[in-house]
């Protein structure tokens, strides 16, 4: 009995001195761990809002006077660069070849093969959909017609709506409409093409319904039926002001008014 009541005060004792160690180290732990990771500041990122330097209300597109453009620009004083606004597009411009394919000793080596994984034939010998109806649209002609010259890369991009197509080609627009036909049956081009500042005539900023300075930007907007164009205007190139000219119009059709709004 002594010896099996010494073994359980010693059980005891043990526990109690667990215990008390626990409660003493605990309070110093937490702490500890409190003061080493302070309440984290909040890291969200703030919106800016800009006010536009101008804005307005147009008249419908199909009643604005057509533009007469300026003639052509000193070439000389351009940004030069193959992303230069105003650098000329020559005839006979090639971008040179200089991918290496593995196993390649110079550009042009003829017996050098990709080593690519044997293509799913299941994938590429699906044939493409076929087209309800194909059209020419605007060129490097279309800037040359209205600036003298052409530009490269051509930024071409475009925005579809319900009834309408815009299509944007470096500092030119046309807009087409899928209710009227041409003679060919296809969707006739009612408005262009013309310079996107056409967009701002009247805006009166001397800005944005002056320069066409490239990077366009054509967005159809399905939630609130409305289209939207962009372009930046550079009168003091390279100098600042920089000014993003934008345009969003009032309904679903583009030939009607437009806000317009002019940012630097």
């Amino acid at each position: 009995m002594t010896t099996s009541s010494n073994r359980w005060r010693r059980i005891f004792a043990l526990i109690i001195m667990i215990v008390m160690l626990m409660t003493a180290i605990q309070p110093a732990s937490v702490s500890a761990r409190g003061a080493a990771l302070p309440p984290a500041k909040s890291s969200a990122l703030s919106a800016h809002a800009q006010a536009p330097v101008k804005y307005d209300t147009s008249i419908p597109l199909r009643d604005m006077p057509v533009k007469i453009v300026a003639p052509a620009k000193d070439l000389g004083n351009m940004p030069s660069g193959v992303n230069g606004p105003y650098k000329e597009l020559k005839s006979n411009f090639q971008i040179p070849h200089t991918k290496l394919w593995k196993g390649q000793t110079g550009p042009t080596a003829p017996n050098a093969s990709p080593n690519f994984p044997t293509p799913d034939k299941r994938v590429y010998d699906v044939p493409m959909p076929g087209l309800d109806a194909g059209w020419d649209g605007l060129n490097q002609g279309s800037n040359r017609t209205i600036y003298g010259y052409g530009f490269y890369p051509p930024d071409t991009n475009g925005a579809v709506g319900p009834n309408n197509y815009i299509q944007l080609v470096n500092n030119t627009i046309g807009i087409w409409d899928f209710s009227m036909l041409n003679d060919a049956g296809l969707p006739k081009l009612v408005y262009g093409p013309a310079p996107l500042s056409a967009i701002f005539t009247g805006f009166g900023d001397g800005i944005c319904d002056t320069y066409d300075d490239g990077d366009p930007v054509a967005v159809y907007d399905s939630i609130a039926n409305r289209f939207v164009v962009s372009q930046f205007a550079l009168p003091n190139y390279p100098s600042a002001p920089f000014y993003e000219c934008i345009a969003v119009s009032a309904t679903a059709d583009p030939m009607g008014a437009w806000y317009r709004y002019s940012y630097s």
